[in-house]
């Protein structure tokens, strides 16, 4: 949800903002998913976090990347507690339902041409192999913000951040 949380700041606030960093970020799809209109109902989405999110997101939930060799990644049991722990949280599945109700993380196109605009210098960082929020976002991504750089993470999933983040901090560090 980072891309289209980071690009409504700056589209807001961009005297506030030197520069976007972003890392396999969503919104830069062609096709705006909808929820079923029975999700829509007050309350229907809150119950069913509530009653059916252990099954999505507790002990079954795994990561794209299972392995990696880069000395600073965590591992398979270190995601499982790390992303389970969140949920234990108050307010987190109320998040998530208001999230699936109430924000676009699929083509938020309109606002990013609109911070493309304000010149902020850009990049980024995605895996060629994402299955969470498609590579096919690259190019989107270089047609608005046609002065900022992508930088490809060859084989890396949704999961580069924790998985690859020598590769990452070596990314950032070198833009910034």
């Amino acid at each position: 949800m980072g891309g289209p949380i980071i690009g409504g700041f700056a589209e807001k606030y961009s005297d506030q903002v030197k520069s976007l960093s972003f890392i396999a970020p969503a919104g830069f799809g062609k096709v705006q998913a909808s929820i079923p209109f029975f999700m829509k109902i007050p309350g229907v989405i809150e119950w069913a976090m509530h009653v059916l999110a252990d099954r999505f997101y507790g002990s079954a939930i795994s990561s794209e990347t299972t392995h990696s060799s880069d000395p600073l990644s965590i591992n398979e049991e270190e995601f499982q507690y790390l992303f389970s722990f969140q949920m234990q949280f108050k307010g987190f599945r109320e998040s998530l339902a208001s999230t699936m109700r109430n924000f676009n993380l699929f083509d938020a196109r309109e606002m990013f041409e609109k911070v493309a605009a304000k010149n902020i210098p850009s990049i980024a960082i995605w895996g060629d192999n994402d299955g969470i929020v498609s590579y096919k976002g690259a190019e989107t991504y270089s047609e608005i913000f046609q002065e900022g750089k992508v930088i490809t993470i060859e084989d890396g999933t949704h999961d580069i951040t924790y998985r690859q983040p020598s590769q990452i901090l070596k990314a950032l560090k070198d833009y910034l």
